[in-house]
């Protein structure tokens, strides 16, 4: 065998592997309880630069419970609205390609709309640049640890409601963002009274879900590009309706026509051959190995690696779409303002202003949940 051809089946295995360790799964009882320490507060109500400490974990770790390994100080920017009273505010979860003006610019748009927003650059002070070509490079689970370790920051600023925090994450970032979502890692990670109100991911990888959910119960937004070839969408709507089935508040938006990325300024669209297309590979994780969800056939643990070599394919696709982003713009605003409770009239204005089609008059697919709005069904 030639040593490009056994390179190539290292990269190959090693991406996939640690792309899915979110399938790493040491059970322990949920009674685990941990404090982030080292964070800076910011009790002098600065924005711009900012820094607190994480570590940088694995996922097995993180079950564990033992997670305080690889110490490290996040680099992250908040942006203030204008005027002096509190506000409720978002931390920002970049993708595999790290902090790009694409989040700073959403870090502007969310000051206008009155809610805070701290971006969170988890590449930057571990030496990582990207992640597309090999996403064992940090796994979504340490960027776990520093998404809470931010939202105790935030908790520490005089003009920020501790009570009304949301994480927003890309790609990536909304990985994250449903990691963020069960109630086992919250319970490891946040202080008694630290809690995300509100759960957002463009275009996350959906394919790992536990075979029983335990959630925090704070509402989670999906927004989803219906021709994504490098996460997927089928996944993450299949995921909402189980959520919505076990009794939480979810929402799952798929734009048609749209792709990885859609969200992003400009028209250019780009074929990525370092990544690689996740969207065939889902799976329920149990205790003891997972089972496929195409087929019902549960495989141990051992068998992951061959999984995911047999269901990823070479390459993914990523490209803007004006249309889809404004809309996801419309929903985003829309769906916070609830959370919030920013402004109601204005919040309705902006759910009932949507387009339900775009310009070839395809219409968007909405996964709805729980009748009765956004209130937050948090677990005891």
């Amino acid at each position: 065998m030639s040593a490009r051809v056994r390179r190539r089946r290292l990269s190959v295995a090693g991406a996939a592997l640690m792309l899915a360790v979110v399938a790493a799964k040491i059970w322990l009882p949920e009674t685990a309880f941990a404090v982030l320490a080292g964070v800076d507060g910011l009790a002098d109500g600065r924005s711009g630069p900012v820094t607190f400490a994480s570590f940088t974990p694995t996922p097995r770790d993180l079950e564990a419970g033992t997670f305080k390994t690889g110490a490290v100080e996040v680099t992250a920017e908040l942006t203030l609205p204008a005027g002096t009273g509190r506000v409720p505010a978002a931390i920002l979860v970049h993708g595999s390609a790290g902090v790009s003006d694409h989040h700073r610019r959403y870090a502007r748009l969310l000051a206008k709309w009155g809610i805070a927003a701290l971006v969170v650059d988890s590449f930057s002070p571990r030496g990582i640049t990207s992640t597309v070509g090999d996403q064992g490079a940090i796994s979504p689970h340490a960027m776990l640890v520093d998404a809470y370790a931010a939202l105790e920051l935030l908790a520490t600023h005089p003009r920020i409601d501790r009570k009304r925090i949301a994480l927003i994450g890309w790609s990536k970032g909304g990985t994250v963002a449903l990691l963020a979502a069960r109630r086992r890692y919250r319970d490891r990670l946040a202080k008694a009274d630290h809690r995300f109100a509100a759960l957002v991911g463009f275009y996350p990888w959906c394919g790992e879900q536990d075979s029983r959910l335990a959630l925090t119960g704070a509402p989670l937004l999906l927004l989803l590009g219906a021709e994504d070839d490098w996460t997927g969408a089928r996944a993450c709507q299949d995921y909402a309706k189980r959520i919505a089935a076990a009794g939480y508040p979810v929402k799952a938006i798929t734009y048609p026509g749209a792709e990885h990325g859609f969200d992003y300024d400009g028209q250019a669209r780009y074929y990525l051959a370092r990544a690689r297309d996740w969207s065939d590979c889902t799976y329920l994780a149990r205790r003891d190995g997972f089972v496929i969800a195409r087929n019902g056939r549960f495989r141990p643990w051992s068998a992951l690696g061959d999984y995911f070599r047999a269901c990823s394919r070479p390459g993914a696709h990523t490209a803007a779409n004006p249309a889809a982003r404004d809309r996801a713009h419309a929903d985003l605003k829309a769906f916070l303002f609830s959370v919030f409770k920013l402004d109601g009239d204005q919040s309705a204005r902006a759910t009932h202003s949507i387009s339900t089609s775009n310009s070839k008059g395809q219409e968007a697919t909405v996964t709805k949940v729980r009748a009765g709005g956004w209130a937050p069904k948090y677990s005891r």
